[in-house]
């Protein structure tokens, strides 16, 4: 009897190796498939040796979806929040000088909206942290970040497909999806950046 073909191949990849942090939001966990994810198709409180894991990773672009968890959990304070976001973005810097890197506030959960956390958060005091940490780090000379408000992937005129209130349900992900190649993609491919 013969035995059987035994030999791997590996092939390079030949795409742009993306690496992405969020929660289960990002994690899509009522996607139709693995495959139909939203970082496909188109634990998460801003811990420091993720930020080294997302630096030593091989990287071509790099995106992160800050907040939701933090709110949830109520981590980390008004006042420590941009500090701890700070810390990780300069971490992932370390190495990753110039590859893009994109940080994308929560999208819309109905309730976060305006009820406060038992710290004090709402989801748009922690959008606008996120925004003024993204702008302030361009300022010192980082031409390599961007930020992305979530209500641009995600809004209340989406609520609908919120079953319990946070997590998209699975058409809710197609939608993130389409308009993350729709404002990310494809102007960052044609801009050069990935």
């Amino acid at each position: 009897m013969d035995e059987p073909n035994t030999e791997l191949w590996v092939i390079p990849a030949s795409q742009p190796r993306w690496v992405t942090y969020g929660s289960s939001i990002t994690q899509c966990v009522g996607a139709h498939s693995p495959s139909r994810t939203w970082p496909a198709l188109g634990n998460y409180h801003l811990e420091s040796m993720v930020a080294r894991l997302i630096r030593d990773l091989p990287s071509d672009f790099i995106s992160l979806g800050v907040g939701i968890n933090v709110y949830g959990a109520a981590s980390l304070s008004p006042r420590t929040f941009k500090p701890a976001l700070i810390g990780m973005l300069e971490t992932i810097r370390d190495k990753y000088e110039h590859t893009p890197l994109l940080v994308i506030s929560p999208i819309y959960a109905t309730h976060r909206e305006t009820n406060e956390n038992a710290l004090g958060f709402t989801l748009p005091m922690m959008r606008e942290d996120v925004r003024q940490t993204v702008e302030m780090l361009k300022a010192r000379g980082d031409h390599h970040i961007y930020y992305l408000d979530g209500l641009e992937l995600f809004s209340e005129n989406d609520a609908s497909h919120l079953p319990e209130h946070l997590h998209p349900d699975a058409d809710g992900y197609e939608i993130i999806a389409a308009r993350f190649m729709e404002k990310i993609i494809r102007p960052y491919r044609k801009k050069g950046i990935i």
